[in-house]
């Protein structure tokens, strides 16, 4: 058997079952990876390569760890702060539409390790990304 087919087997004909009192209920899954599973990280690292080769040229560094992301960026202004967060955003959603992936919002996170003042400015940086405005 090719590793092909083993991994299209491991991905294909899924189904989930569900027991309670009147009985055991099945539903056919369709998508996501088999978490904690033996090939999860492979396949996750695989999907998410794509991504990190997208991303990397424009940021600091890119760090992946299980099925988190870590983007990391620098820049010397708010603005600068911003437009790099604009074009991370814009690469990550061109990502996600192309691979048909979607970034959970409320598992999704932008930090600022600097003063407002070291960045020259009294408003918080905003950074928008599909469906969320985050706020520092």
């Amino acid at each position: 058997m090719l590793h092909s087919d083993i991994i299209k087997g491991y991905l294909t004909q899924r189904r989930v079952s569900v027991s309670d009192l009147e009985g055991i209920y099945w539903k056919d899954v369709t998508r996501g990876c088999p978490q904690g599973s033996v090939l999860g990280s492979f396949l996750w690292n695989l999907v998410m390569d794509t991504c990190i080769k997208l991303i990397k040229p424009h940021v600091y560094d890119v760090l992946a760890y299980t099925d988190d992301l870590l983007i990391i960026w620098q820049a010397s202004s708010r603005k600068g702060i911003e437009e790099s967060g604009r074009t991370v955003s814009a690469l990550l959603d061109e990502w996600c539409e192309e691979d048909k992936m979607i970034v959970a919002p409320a598992k999704s996170a932008v930090m600022v390790f600097a003063p407002r003042a070291k960045l020259g400015c009294s408003v918080t940086p905003l950074l928008k990304l599909p469906e969320r405005l985050f706020r520092w």
